[in-house]
């Protein structure tokens, strides 16, 4: 999965210097609550959005066979051999009858 490039460098903080009373304080508290409301906003839809590419990525990329699918070849493997060595053994006892003829 690509993690996204999110940025929010290109938010304004609100600004204000000084000694700030009444009245500016009050307007610079309320820009600082409405600019942290907007980007938590912001940031929930992000998270939303990864998570739903996340899930449409996942969903095709068939995890389970992808996880699974050297150890089916492994199986696979395994099952000849043990095909092969019952033929041995069938063969090996075969000539052990010819001989004991």
């Amino acid at each position: 999965l690509d993690m996204p490039d999110i940025s929010y460098t290109d938010k304004k903080l609100p600004y204000a210097s000084g000694v700030l009373e009444g009245e500016k304080a009050r307007k610079f508290a309320h820009e600082a609550q409405e600019f942290i409301k907007s980007l938590k906003n912001e940031v929930k839809q992000d998270i939303s959005i990864y998570i739903k590419n996340a899930t449409h990525t996942l969903k095709e990329q068939e995890i389970g066979n992808a996880l699974f699918s050297e150890y089916d070849k492994q199986m696979e493997a395994l099952e000849h051999d043990i095909q092969n060595q019952e033929h041995v053994i069938a063969e090996l006892e075969d000539i052990e009858q010819a001989l004991h003829v």
